[in-house]
């Protein structure tokens, strides 16, 4: 899950017992997860305008979309944590800025599902360090912000556990942003039907008001992207999470995975750079 919070709850695992995951603690690593740092992921770079570029792959394993900002540890499920997403991102943005970001030309910077939030809460960070051009990509990162849901009560606990703040509404995030954004979101997000307390089917003929619904909710919730300048954004209009081609995502299954395609790219809660 792309989450964690207090409390295992139908939308979050519990922080502490996360830890125990490499979903929680860069401890658990696999011997490599990113092709974009793997021999094996060469062959992605090779038919691409980038194969030249500098690449940067984030771990993602705070739990919280890289918004934590708290100084001290809070207790999850009786056991202390720590939750500063927002400090990791300020610690390797300040080791990339002497490493060759802060002269950059130009430079992309994306993530999927958790990842995506959490480049729409730092986007603008990133392109007040890069002297050149920055685009932000969103893949899957959009979660319904009606007040009251089940979903935006359980996102309002997963952000008041690591920043002692309500989740910031789309709104509220793009006064922020002044850098374009390309966003690609499912208008039937299956990971948030599910979670929600939605239905996941798409064949069942009853279930299409159900479906129709959430799609409408969800291309409300994205009005707030329309004629922003340098913004585009594509719904796609299937019952999925991840938008990324499943075959290729599958060759390179690695927790929690990242691919990269032109001109998208993704990665399984991963924040990533490319200049």
């Amino acid at each position: 899950m792309g989450f964690c919070s207090d409390k295992n709850t139908s939308l979050s695992t519990s922080c502490g017992a996360r830890t125990q995951t490499l979903f929680g603690s860069c401890r658990h690593d696999p011997e490599y997860y990113s092709p974009v740092l793997h021999k094996q992921g060469k062959w992605i770079w090779s038919y691409t305008k980038l194969f030249s570029w500098s690449r940067v792959f984030i771990r993602y394993c705070d739990g919280g979309a890289y918004s934590g900002t708290r100084n001290s540890t809070v207790m999850s499920d009786g056991k202390p944590v720590y939750t500063q997403g927002s400090m990791i991102i300020a610690a390797v943005l300040k080791k990339l800025q002497t490493a060759g970001l802060g002269k950059a030309r130009v430079a992309l910077f994306g993530g999927t599902s958790a990842g995506g939030k959490g480049v729409l809460m730092h986007c603008e960070r990133v392109a007040r360090i890069v002297p050149g051009w920055v685009g932000c990509v969103v893949e899957s990162g959009l979660f319904l912000d009606n007040k009251g849901s089940k979903l935006n009560r359980a996102m309002d606990e997963v952000s008041g556990l690591h920043t002692g703040q309500p989740d910031p509404s789309l709104s509220t995030i793009l006064k922020r942003i002044g850098a374009p954004l390309f966003v690609v979101q499912s208008l039937m997000d299956r990971w948030q039907l599910r979670f929600g307390g939605w239905t996941t089917s798409s064949q069942c003929p009853t279930m299409q008001p159900t479906l129709n619904e959430f799609r409408m909710r969800t291309i409300a919730m994205a009005k707030p992207l329309q004629g922003r300048n340098g913004t585009v954004f594509i719904g796609i209009g299937c019952v999925m999470h991840n938008v990324s081609p499943g075959p290729v995502r599958d060759h390179i299954q690695r927790p929690p995975g990242l691919l990269i395609l032109l001109p998208l790219y993704w990665g399984g809660g991963a924040l990533h750079w490319v200049f």
